[in-house]
Protein backbone atom coordinates (compact mmCIF):
# COMPACT_ATOMS: atom_id res chain seq x y z
CA UNK A 1 0.00 0.00 0.00
CA UNK A 2 1.33 3.53 -1.00
CA UNK A 3 0.56 7.50 0.46
CA UNK A 4 1.30 10.51 -0.90
CA UNK A 5 3.83 12.65 0.45
CA UNK A 6 2.87 16.05 -0.02
CA UNK A 7 5.60 18.49 -0.52
CA UNK A 8 4.74 22.13 1.63
CA UNK A 9 5.94 25.15 0.83
CA UNK A 10 6.11 26.69 4.32
CA UNK A 11 7.70 25.05 7.77
CA UNK A 12 5.15 24.01 10.08
CA UNK A 13 6.37 20.66 11.88
CA UNK A 14 10.45 19.65 12.42
CA UNK A 15 11.26 15.85 13.47
CA UNK A 16 14.46 16.14 15.57
CA UNK A 17 16.73 13.19 15.62
CA UNK A 18 18.86 12.91 18.66
CA UNK A 19 20.57 10.10 20.73
CA UNK A 20 21.36 13.00 23.48
CA UNK A 21 18.58 15.05 25.59
CA UNK A 22 17.38 15.56 29.08
CA UNK A 23 18.34 14.58 31.88
CA UNK A 24 21.96 14.04 29.93
CA UNK A 25 23.92 16.86 30.42
CA UNK A 26 26.22 18.15 27.59
CA UNK A 27 26.60 21.11 25.26
CA UNK A 28 25.15 19.08 22.32
CA UNK A 29 21.29 18.02 24.47
CA UNK A 30 21.47 21.54 25.72
CA UNK A 31 21.68 23.49 22.23
CA UNK A 32 18.94 21.29 20.90
CA UNK A 33 16.77 21.70 23.74
CA UNK A 34 17.33 25.43 23.42
CA UNK A 35 16.69 25.65 19.01
CA UNK A 36 13.76 22.94 20.40
CA UNK A 37 12.17 25.62 22.68
CA UNK A 38 12.51 28.53 19.80
CA UNK A 39 10.96 26.17 17.18
CA UNK A 40 7.97 26.19 19.50
CA UNK A 41 8.06 29.74 20.83
CA UNK A 42 7.85 30.58 16.57
CA UNK A 43 4.32 28.59 16.14
CA UNK A 44 6.67 25.31 14.64
CA UNK A 45 5.21 21.43 15.73
CA UNK A 46 7.45 19.20 16.62
CA UNK A 47 8.40 15.09 16.53
CA UNK A 48 11.18 14.14 18.71
CA UNK A 49 12.61 10.84 18.52
CA UNK A 50 14.96 9.61 20.69
CA UNK A 51 16.05 7.16 23.86
CA UNK A 52 13.90 6.20 25.73
CA UNK A 53 14.75 8.04 29.03
CA UNK A 54 14.16 10.79 31.14
CA UNK A 55 10.84 12.00 31.50
CA UNK A 56 8.10 12.10 28.36
CA UNK A 57 6.95 15.07 26.75
CA UNK A 58 3.77 16.57 27.56
CA UNK A 59 3.54 19.11 25.30
CA UNK A 60 0.84 18.45 23.26
CA UNK A 61 3.16 20.72 20.56
CA UNK A 62 5.84 17.69 20.56
CA UNK A 63 5.03 14.36 19.62
CA UNK A 64 7.66 11.83 20.72
CA UNK A 65 8.83 8.59 19.65
CA UNK A 66 10.98 7.28 22.46
CA UNK A 67 13.88 4.25 21.22
CA UNK A 68 14.96 1.86 23.74
CA UNK A 69 18.89 1.63 23.98
CA UNK A 70 22.23 1.10 25.78
CA UNK A 71 25.20 2.67 27.64
CA UNK A 72 28.53 2.29 25.92
CA UNK A 73 30.67 0.04 27.92
CA UNK A 74 33.66 2.54 28.09
CA UNK A 75 31.35 5.43 28.28
CA UNK A 76 27.95 4.64 30.95
CA UNK A 77 26.89 8.17 30.75
CA UNK A 78 26.21 8.24 26.90
CA UNK A 79 23.11 6.13 25.58
CA UNK A 80 22.58 4.49 22.46
CA UNK A 81 19.83 3.64 20.31
CA UNK A 82 18.50 0.88 17.98
CA UNK A 83 17.50 1.53 14.26
CA UNK A 84 13.80 1.91 14.47
CA UNK A 85 12.78 2.45 11.16
CA UNK A 86 9.63 0.77 10.74
CA UNK A 87 8.44 3.26 13.78
CA UNK A 88 9.98 6.17 12.26
CA UNK A 89 7.70 5.32 8.91
CA UNK A 90 4.78 4.74 10.51
CA UNK A 91 5.27 7.92 12.30
CA UNK A 92 5.87 9.69 9.25
CA UNK A 93 3.28 8.24 7.22
CA UNK A 94 0.41 8.99 9.69
CA UNK A 95 2.25 12.35 9.64
CA UNK A 96 5.41 13.71 7.85
CA UNK A 97 7.28 16.06 8.80
CA UNK A 98 8.07 19.23 6.76
CA UNK A 99 12.07 18.71 7.17
CA UNK A 100 14.03 16.54 9.68
CA UNK A 101 16.83 17.48 11.98
CA UNK A 102 19.72 14.75 12.58
CA UNK A 103 21.27 15.57 15.61
CA UNK A 104 23.76 12.25 15.98
CA UNK A 105 25.41 10.13 13.09
CA UNK A 106 24.30 6.77 15.28
CA UNK A 107 22.28 3.99 14.04
CA UNK A 108 19.36 5.73 15.16
CA UNK A 109 20.07 8.80 12.65
CA UNK A 110 21.03 6.62 9.85
CA UNK A 111 17.70 4.93 10.11
CA UNK A 112 15.80 8.38 9.73
CA UNK A 113 18.09 9.84 6.98
CA UNK A 114 17.58 6.54 4.85
CA UNK A 115 13.89 6.75 4.95
CA UNK A 116 13.74 10.61 4.79
CA UNK A 117 15.46 10.55 1.35
CA UNK A 118 13.24 7.93 0.34
CA UNK A 119 10.39 10.17 1.23
CA UNK A 120 11.26 12.58 -0.21
CA UNK A 121 12.07 14.50 3.06
CA UNK A 122 14.79 17.41 3.46
CA UNK A 123 17.10 16.55 5.94
CA UNK A 124 19.49 19.21 7.73
CA UNK A 125 22.39 17.17 10.15
CA UNK A 126 24.52 18.32 12.55
CA UNK A 127 28.11 17.47 13.57
CA UNK A 128 29.21 17.66 17.17
CA UNK A 129 32.32 15.37 17.62
CA UNK A 130 35.91 15.29 16.75
CA UNK A 131 36.00 11.77 16.30
CA UNK A 132 39.62 11.72 15.80
CA UNK A 133 39.91 12.78 19.15
CA UNK A 134 37.54 10.79 20.56
CA UNK A 135 39.32 7.58 19.12
CA UNK A 136 42.66 8.97 20.28
CA UNK A 137 41.56 9.29 24.12
CA UNK A 138 40.00 6.01 23.70
CA UNK A 139 42.32 4.15 22.08
CA UNK A 140 40.87 3.10 19.07
CA UNK A 141 42.76 5.15 16.15
CA UNK A 142 43.23 2.05 13.78
CA UNK A 143 38.75 3.10 13.42
CA UNK A 144 39.27 6.33 12.66
CA UNK A 145 39.70 6.03 8.05
CA UNK A 146 36.37 3.84 8.55
CA UNK A 147 34.88 6.20 11.19
CA UNK A 148 35.76 9.22 9.25
CA UNK A 149 34.19 7.50 5.76
CA UNK A 150 30.99 6.79 7.55
CA UNK A 151 30.63 9.98 8.87
CA UNK A 152 31.53 12.05 5.20
CA UNK A 153 29.34 9.59 3.43
CA UNK A 154 26.24 10.07 5.97
CA UNK A 155 26.29 14.08 6.05
CA UNK A 156 27.10 13.94 1.90
CA UNK A 157 23.76 12.14 2.49
CA UNK A 158 22.15 15.05 3.71
CA UNK A 159 21.18 18.20 2.03
CA UNK A 160 22.78 20.83 4.47
CA UNK A 161 25.31 19.49 7.30
CA UNK A 162 25.69 22.56 10.35
CA UNK A 163 28.46 23.36 12.22
CA UNK A 164 29.53 25.86 15.06
CA UNK A 165 32.71 27.72 13.82
CA UNK A 166 34.04 29.00 10.49
CA UNK A 167 37.22 26.76 10.92
CA UNK A 168 34.96 23.67 11.42
CA UNK A 169 33.61 24.15 8.60
CA UNK A 170 36.80 24.25 6.71
CA UNK A 171 38.53 21.35 8.13
CA UNK A 172 35.40 19.67 7.06
CA UNK A 173 35.24 20.77 3.53
CA UNK A 174 39.26 19.88 2.88
CA UNK A 175 37.81 16.43 4.35
CA UNK A 176 35.68 15.80 1.52
CA UNK A 177 32.23 17.30 3.21
CA UNK A 178 29.73 19.19 1.12
CA UNK A 179 27.02 21.74 1.82
CA UNK A 180 28.23 22.48 5.13
CA UNK A 181 26.65 26.19 6.46
CA UNK A 182 27.54 27.68 9.83
CA UNK A 183 24.89 28.04 12.97
CA UNK A 184 27.37 29.28 15.59
CA UNK A 185 25.94 28.97 19.31
CA UNK A 186 24.46 31.45 21.80
CA UNK A 187 24.54 32.02 25.63
CA UNK A 188 21.28 33.02 27.44
CA UNK A 189 22.70 35.92 29.64
CA UNK A 190 20.13 36.08 32.09
CA UNK A 191 20.70 32.27 33.40
CA UNK A 192 24.48 32.85 33.38
CA UNK A 193 25.31 36.25 35.33
CA UNK A 194 27.22 37.22 38.50
CA UNK A 195 24.32 38.40 40.40
CA UNK A 196 24.59 34.71 41.52
CA UNK A 197 27.60 34.58 42.82
CA UNK A 198 27.02 32.78 46.40
CA UNK A 199 29.77 34.01 49.64
CA UNK A 200 27.77 30.75 51.32
CA UNK A 201 29.10 28.68 48.36
CA UNK A 202 32.51 30.22 48.76
CA UNK A 203 31.98 29.41 52.15
CA UNK A 204 32.22 25.53 51.28
CA UNK A 205 34.54 25.44 49.17
CA UNK A 206 36.50 26.87 52.58
CA UNK A 207 37.25 30.00 50.27
CA UNK A 208 37.64 33.86 52.10
CA UNK A 209 36.74 36.71 50.51
CA UNK A 210 39.70 37.42 48.22
CA UNK A 211 41.20 33.64 47.63
CA UNK A 212 40.78 32.31 44.18
CA UNK A 213 37.92 30.01 42.64
CA UNK A 214 39.62 28.09 40.01
CA UNK A 215 36.81 26.61 38.11
CA UNK A 216 36.66 23.68 35.52
CA UNK A 217 33.34 22.91 33.95
CA UNK A 218 32.36 19.70 32.02
CA UNK A 219 32.21 15.53 32.17
CA UNK A 220 35.28 14.38 33.69
CA UNK A 221 36.35 12.11 30.63
CA UNK A 222 39.66 11.41 28.72
CA UNK A 223 38.73 13.78 25.67
CA UNK A 224 38.20 16.93 28.27
CA UNK A 225 41.92 16.83 29.18
CA UNK A 226 40.61 17.49 32.89
CA UNK A 227 44.76 16.83 34.28
CA UNK A 228 45.38 19.71 32.16
CA UNK A 229 43.49 22.14 34.18
CA UNK A 230 44.97 19.75 37.46
CA UNK A 231 48.50 21.20 36.58
CA UNK A 232 47.63 24.35 35.76
CA UNK A 233 46.01 24.61 38.85
CA UNK A 234 49.04 23.23 41.03
CA UNK A 235 51.58 26.08 39.23
CA UNK A 236 48.77 28.34 40.14
CA UNK A 237 48.32 27.38 43.47
CA UNK A 238 52.16 27.74 44.36
CA UNK A 239 51.85 31.85 43.76
CA UNK A 240 48.26 31.48 45.06
CA UNK A 241 48.09 29.53 48.04
CA UNK A 242 44.75 29.66 49.56
CA UNK A 243 43.18 29.13 46.32
CA UNK A 244 40.46 25.88 45.16
CA UNK A 245 40.54 23.89 41.98
CA UNK A 246 36.37 22.94 41.40
CA UNK A 247 35.54 20.38 39.09
CA UNK A 248 31.87 20.92 38.42
CA UNK A 249 30.60 17.35 36.38
CA UNK A 250 30.45 13.66 36.50
CA UNK A 251 31.91 11.00 34.31
CA UNK A 252 34.02 8.04 33.82
CA UNK A 253 37.52 9.54 35.32
CA UNK A 254 35.70 11.20 38.79
CA UNK A 255 36.78 8.70 40.92
CA UNK A 256 40.01 8.29 39.44
CA UNK A 257 41.20 11.94 39.92
CA UNK A 258 38.98 11.54 43.34
CA UNK A 259 41.50 9.45 44.69
CA UNK A 260 44.42 11.06 43.55
CA UNK A 261 43.76 14.67 44.64
CA UNK A 262 42.01 14.75 47.30
CA UNK A 263 42.12 18.45 47.69
CA UNK A 264 40.04 18.95 44.80
CA UNK A 265 36.81 20.32 45.58
CA UNK A 266 34.76 17.47 43.31
CA UNK A 267 30.67 19.13 43.08
CA UNK A 268 29.37 16.58 40.49
CA UNK A 269 26.90 17.35 37.84
CA UNK A 270 25.12 20.93 38.50
CA UNK A 271 22.13 22.66 36.68
CA UNK A 272 19.71 25.49 36.59
CA UNK A 273 20.56 28.35 39.19
CA UNK A 274 22.84 26.02 40.99
CA UNK A 275 25.24 25.76 37.99
CA UNK A 276 24.92 29.29 37.67
CA UNK A 277 26.27 30.34 40.47
CA UNK A 278 29.30 27.44 40.32
CA UNK A 279 30.32 29.43 37.42
CA UNK A 280 29.75 33.10 39.48
CA UNK A 281 31.17 32.39 42.61
CA UNK A 282 34.90 30.97 41.40
CA UNK A 283 37.16 33.73 39.92
CA UNK A 284 38.94 31.69 36.99
CA UNK A 285 37.86 29.43 34.38
CA UNK A 286 40.11 26.85 33.29
CA UNK A 287 39.03 25.43 29.85
CA UNK A 288 41.53 22.54 28.63
CA UNK A 289 39.68 20.57 26.00
CA UNK A 290 41.46 20.18 22.83
CA UNK A 291 38.62 18.33 21.67
CA UNK A 292 35.32 20.84 21.43
CA UNK A 293 33.42 21.21 18.14
CA UNK A 294 32.19 24.91 19.94
CA UNK A 295 32.12 24.58 23.81
CA UNK A 296 29.47 25.93 25.34
CA UNK A 297 30.90 25.88 28.94
CA UNK A 298 33.38 28.74 28.19
CA UNK A 299 30.44 31.41 26.92
CA UNK A 300 28.98 30.23 30.16
CA UNK A 301 31.93 31.17 32.05
CA UNK A 302 32.20 34.58 30.37
CA UNK A 303 28.82 35.19 30.83
CA UNK A 304 29.20 34.57 34.56
CA UNK A 305 31.40 37.49 34.71
CA UNK A 306 35.00 34.95 34.84
CA UNK A 307 37.96 35.75 32.55
CA UNK A 308 38.87 32.41 31.06
CA UNK A 309 41.83 30.51 29.95
CA UNK A 310 42.05 28.81 26.75
CA UNK A 311 43.49 27.04 24.01
CA UNK A 312 42.66 29.25 20.56
CA UNK A 313 40.12 27.37 18.57
CA UNK A 314 36.37 26.39 18.79
CA UNK A 315 34.24 29.06 20.84
CA UNK A 316 37.46 30.92 21.98
CA UNK A 317 38.65 31.97 18.58
CA UNK A 318 35.03 33.17 17.97
CA UNK A 319 35.09 35.40 20.93
CA UNK A 320 37.68 35.46 23.42
CA UNK A 321 40.10 38.52 22.52
CA UNK A 322 43.55 37.80 24.58
CA UNK A 323 44.07 40.14 27.47
CA UNK A 324 41.01 42.05 26.73
CA UNK A 325 37.85 39.14 28.49
CA UNK A 326 40.67 36.63 29.03
CA UNK A 327 43.61 34.36 27.68
CA UNK A 328 44.09 31.98 25.10
CA UNK A 329 46.85 29.85 23.99
CA UNK A 330 48.33 28.48 20.73
CA UNK A 331 45.84 25.26 20.25
CA UNK A 332 48.36 22.50 21.98
CA UNK A 333 50.81 24.60 23.86
CA UNK A 334 50.31 23.19 27.16
CA UNK A 335 52.92 24.85 28.69
CA UNK A 336 52.33 28.13 27.87
CA UNK A 337 48.17 27.48 29.01
CA UNK A 338 49.75 26.65 32.37
CA UNK A 339 52.03 30.14 32.43
CA UNK A 340 48.45 31.83 31.50
CA UNK A 341 46.56 30.03 34.27
CA UNK A 342 49.21 31.63 36.71
CA UNK A 343 49.42 34.89 35.07
CA UNK A 344 45.70 35.19 35.75
CA UNK A 345 46.17 34.37 39.27
CA UNK A 346 48.55 37.04 40.02
CA UNK A 347 47.34 40.07 38.26
CA UNK A 348 43.94 40.83 40.32
CA UNK A 349 43.03 44.32 38.58
CA UNK A 350 43.57 42.73 35.04
CA UNK A 351 42.05 39.79 36.26
CA UNK A 352 38.98 41.97 37.20
CA UNK A 353 38.31 43.90 34.23
CA UNK A 354 38.69 40.86 31.91
CA UNK A 355 36.01 39.40 33.74
CA UNK A 356 34.04 42.92 33.43
CA UNK A 357 34.73 42.84 29.05
CA UNK A 358 33.75 38.72 28.92
CA UNK A 359 30.65 39.12 30.55
CA UNK A 360 29.73 42.31 27.77
CA UNK A 361 31.04 39.48 25.08
CA UNK A 362 28.82 37.23 26.32
CA UNK A 363 26.01 39.52 26.37
CA UNK A 364 26.14 40.01 22.66
CA UNK A 365 25.57 36.55 21.58
CA UNK A 366 22.34 35.57 22.91
CA UNK A 367 20.18 32.83 20.76
CA UNK A 368 17.40 34.65 19.22
CA UNK A 369 19.52 35.41 16.47
CA UNK A 370 21.15 32.05 15.80
CA UNK A 371 17.86 30.60 16.01
CA UNK A 372 16.28 32.86 13.59
CA UNK A 373 19.30 32.31 11.12
CA UNK A 374 18.13 27.91 11.59
CA UNK A 375 14.72 28.57 11.19
CA UNK A 376 15.96 30.39 7.76
CA UNK A 377 18.21 27.86 6.69
CA UNK A 378 15.26 24.96 6.67
CA UNK A 379 13.12 27.07 4.98
CA UNK A 380 15.21 27.27 2.02
CA UNK A 381 15.69 23.31 1.77
CA UNK A 382 12.05 22.99 2.08
CA UNK A 383 11.56 25.73 -0.69
CA UNK A 384 13.86 23.94 -3.09
CA UNK A 385 12.42 20.79 -2.11
CA UNK A 386 8.82 21.51 -3.28
CA UNK A 387 10.32 22.23 -7.18
CA UNK A 388 10.76 18.44 -6.92
CA UNK A 389 8.15 15.53 -8.02
CA UNK A 390 5.55 14.43 -4.66
CA UNK A 391 7.36 11.34 -3.32
CA UNK A 392 5.30 8.48 -2.95
CA UNK A 393 6.25 6.06 -0.22
CA UNK A 394 5.22 2.61 0.51
CA UNK A 395 3.44 2.35 3.70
Amino acid sequence: MFSLINKKSTLKKICIVTETWEPEINGVARTIGIMAEHFLKKGMKLQLIRPKQGEVNTDSRVTELLTPGFQLPFYQQVRISLPKRHQIKQLWSASPPDIVIIVTEGMLGLSALRLAKRMGIPVVSEFHTHFEHYSHYYHFGFIYPFAMSYLRWFHNQSDNTLVATKALKQDMETKGFHNVDIVTRGIDSNKFDPKFRSDELRAQWGLGHDDLGVLFVGRLAPEKNVPLAIKAFAALHAKSPTSKLILVGDGPIREKLAQAHPEIIFCGMQTGVDLAAHYSSADIFLSPSMSETFGNTLLEAMASGLPTVSFDYAAAKNHVCHETNGLKVAFNDESTFIDAAVSLATQNEQRDIMGINARLTASLNGWDEICNDYLTIMKGHIQENTHHDPVIAST
